[in-house]
């Protein structure tokens, strides 16, 4: 051994240097893999807890966007007429609707203990159209601003006809139905 280290040169000194970190990082990199296993069968195994939280976290937000809404005053008392609602929203600046064709409500009880009504919105002067964006805009509106209102139906069609080789206008007219869940009476 004497012998070793007495005749030791550079070259000798790094190949020792080499073997030892060799086994230092052959350990290391066998942990690092045994983690990223782990992490792994934390996300994709037949465990999967983080895809399970996430799934749980996305609900636990929507309920509790549903219940921010209720408490800023919102109640199945004020949408008694879903109607009267829809025109106040196609009249925001932000939508620019103008006025609205409000059908009477249809009943039905697809739940027990509760009233579907769902109401018919066309809008008054059909010949006119409106651009996408802001019809699009208003459907979406209407559900954000109101948990108790889903658009069930919703139907587009153009207002000018226009030739193959021609671009079209984009005024649209449209027709829609919007639903309320109201406890029964």
């Amino acid at each position: 051994m004497k012998n070793f280290f007495a005749t030791m040169n550079f070259v000798r000194a790094v190949m020792i240097v080499c073997f030892v970190g060799a086994i230092a990082l052959g350990y290391l990199s066998n942990e690092a893999r045994t983690y990223k296993d782990t992490l792994r069968d934390q996300v994709v195994g037949e465990g999967a807890l983080a895809g399970r939280v996430a799934n749980r976290i996305q609900q636990l937000a929507v309920e509790f966007d549903q219940l921010q809404k209720i408490s800023a005053g919102f109640s199945y008392e004020e949408l008694q007429n879903a109607g009267d609602y829809a025109r106040t929203m196609a009249g925001r600046s932000d939508v620019s609707l103008g006025l609205l064709n409000v059908a009477k409500p249809s009943e039905k009880s697809n739940v027990p203990g509760s009233t579907d009504k769902t109401w018919a919105l066309t809008p008054k002067d059909p010949k006119y159209g409106r651009q996408r964006g802001n019809i699009s805009n208003y459907f979406y509106i209407l559900e954000v601003e109101n948990p108790f209102v889903v658009v069930t139906e919703a139907s587009f069609s153009p207002v000018d006809k226009s030739k193959d080789h021609e671009y079209a206008s984009d005024r649209w007219t449209w027709k829609a139905k919007i639903t309320s869940r109201l406890p029964a009476e």
